[in-house]
């Protein structure tokens, strides 16, 4: 499926006979392959500081629904970013990605 960017700020999915369909962008990201983050291991250590997802994000920098996405397994995810929800939990990289069983 190929993808054209539309100046509504909407990206274009082909659709069946051959016609585009819109989707928003947030649709767009649902496309995308599952995150190697594990998401159980995200709530879990986020749940353990004490910091509900709003709490999290604004840490790290990024949208509450970013968190919640990662946490349900929605979306692939930057290193950049990756590096800062870890750096915010305190936590291993290794950790959220299921290398080690201890955070």
């Amino acid at each position: 499926m190929s993808e054209k960017h539309a100046p509504s700020g909407k990206v274009k999915l082909g659709g069946r006979r051959g016609r585009p369909r819109s989707a928003t962008p947030a649709q767009a990201l649902r496309k995308r392959r599952p995150s190697g983050v594990n998401g159980e291991r995200l709530r879990s250590v986020r749940e353990r500081c004490g910091y509900t997802q709003a709490q999290l994000a604004d840490r790290a920098g990024v949208g509450q629904s970013l968190i919640s996405q990662l946490e349900n397994g929605h979306v692939e995810i930057e290193v950049g970013t990756f590096k800062r929800i870890c750096k915010s939990l305190a936590t291993s990289a290794d950790f959220l990605i299921g290398l080690t069983p201890r955070p």
